[in-house]
């Protein structure tokens, strides 16, 4: 299969800007298809010059200079304005440019960032567009083919849409991990963690709240300070540590004795709670969105409607066993497993696409695994 996989405009694809989710879903996603996949597929990715990422080819759409025309000085530290007209407009002409020169009838075209790159997919209806990791808002969603990384979202986004019928060749595929990036503990610090950017409907001051209860530490990491949220000055208890790199990240997730997530919104995912099972760590989270699906209440941690049912999960985390929530991120979320779902639904397009269409036959198939889940013991 021939893949040309279009990057975010306003990144670097590399390891070291966590802050932005579908950059590293690009990341992982080339080299789960290089690696971890029994298809020999050819990837083309296009995007920074500078990209570290593992491909057949990688075309240079932007370098520095576009960055910082566009987005001001690139500083992964911080959080990077998503909107930006202009700079998808440049970066869409000069994929279609590059894009003719490699492109063959019924390659895929792979949207990461959605309806900024409808510019550069209706040039060319030869080509199979699919969106293969949609966490974001119903307004950036465009294209016939979608993955979604939750059915919560996926239903969601679809009654959003008026969408009532569904979609035969829509699916939900969730987003992937490298488990070697990670440490597993059994043994655990005295501190409570939260992960990821600090903002309101990540719920930090739920978070908070709980430490001061409590009377535990709890860390704070991640990109944008405390102010943001009106508080004037640190509370007791709390330690806030900033951006945090794959080095720190890995270590504080494989110490605290739990992950909070008690996002207010509905999470479309929420990668911060996989990568802290995959460090032995249980997360106590809100009771929606993806959560209902990633979280298993009672084996990898807990999931909370009320303050005082947040306040009795944290009291009794350790009655969550570290190994369960390493075993049941490993055998779901890990690359090697979710390869196998993106080799069932490419092919599935693949076949849609020939003359029985819906009706096309597999004579080669002795299994239907692709949507089975693997429970660890509660």
């Amino acid at each position: 299969m021939r893949f040309h996989v279009l990057g975010i405009q306003r990144t670097i694809a590399n390891k070291t800007y966590v802050a932005c989710a579908f950059t590293q879903l690009t990341i992982r996603f080339c080299h789960m298809l290089k690696k971890s996949s029994s298809k020999n597929n050819f990837i083309y990715y296009y995007g920074h010059n500078k990209s570290e990422i593992n491909c057949d080819e990688l075309i240079p759409i932007t370098d520095n200079n576009f960055l910082n025309k566009y987005y001001g000085e690139y500083d992964e530290t911080k959080i990077i304005n998503y909107e930006n007209y202009e700079a998808d407009a440049d970066y869409s002409q000069r994929c279609v440019i590059e894009i003719e020169k490699r492109k063959k009838p019924k390659d895929f075209i792979l949207s990461f960032w959605g309806h900024s790159n409808k510019k550069i997919t209706d040039k060319f209806p030869d080509c199979i567009t699919v969106e293969p990791g949609i966490g974001y808002p119903v307004n950036n969603i465009y294209a016939n083919f979608r993955v979604f990384v939750s059915y919560a979202w996926m239903h969601f986004s679809y009654g959003k849409m008026n969408i009532d019928n569904g979609p035969w060749y829509d699916t939900v595929i969730p987003n992937y991990f490298d488990p070697d990036e990670f440490e597993y503990k059994e043994e655990k610090s005295d501190y409570i963690l939260y992960l990821g950017r600090i903002i309101k409907a990540k719920g930090v001051d739920i978070c908070i709240q709980l430490a001061e209860e409590l009377g535990v530490k709890l860390i704070i990491a991640g990109q944008n300070d405390l102010k943001s949220m009106g508080y004037d000055k640190i509370p007791k208890n709390v330690e806030l540590v900033g951006h945090a790199d794959v080095e720190k990240r890995k270590q504080l997730m494989s110490n605290a004795k739990c992950l909070l997530l008690p996002s207010y919104y509905f999470e479309p995912f929420g990668n911060v709670v996989i990568e802290s099972m995959l460090s032995g760590t249980p997360v106590v989270t809100t009771d929606w969105g993806a959560f209902a699906e990633i979280n298993l209440h009672g084996t990898t941690g807990y999931r909370c409607r009320t303050f005082e049912q947040f306040v009795w999960a944290v009291k009794n985390i350790d009655k969550i066993k570290p190994i369960n929530c390493r075993n049941w991120a490993i055998k779901n979320y890990s690359m090697d497993r979710v390869s196998k779902l993106y080799d069932e639904y490419f092919d599935m397009l693949q076949k849609q696409h020939s003359k029985n269409g819906f009706y096309e036959k597999n004579s080669d198939r002795n299994e239907l695994d692709w949507l089975t889940k693997y429970y660890p013991e509660s």
